[in-house]
């Protein structure tokens, strides 16, 4: 078996640049999927959040009317209440099931 010939100080050189190159395009890549993660995941929280929003103002009209402390006072009271703490007990209680 023949011993590998050694690279030059130049050939080395060059093999260092290129890696750093490979090494700064896959943290560029990184950077656009973390991007693309964090505006999928705003894109499904805005969705939930209109979602359920219009649930509300379907359900509650006066909803419309209210200020934004009036709204969130009344829903605070609404998440509160006994039925919805009873409602959110025995969901998590069939979450837990399975």
């Amino acid at each position: 078996m023949t011993k590998p010939k050694e690279k030059t100080i130049e050939e080395l050189t060059a093999e260092i640049a290129a890696n750093e190159r490979k090494i700064q395009q896959y943290k560029n890549r990184k950077k656009i999927i973390t991007q693309q993660i964090s505006r999928e995941t705003r894109r499904e929280r805005n969705h939930r959040i209109f979602l359920y929003g219009g649930f509300m103002e379907s359900i509650v009209p006066e909803l419309k009317t209210m200020t934004e402390d009036e709204g969130k006072d009344f829903l605070y009271h609404i998440a509160k209440g006994a039925d919805a703490q009873e409602y959110l007990k025995k969901r998590a209680e069939r979450v837990e099931a399975g």
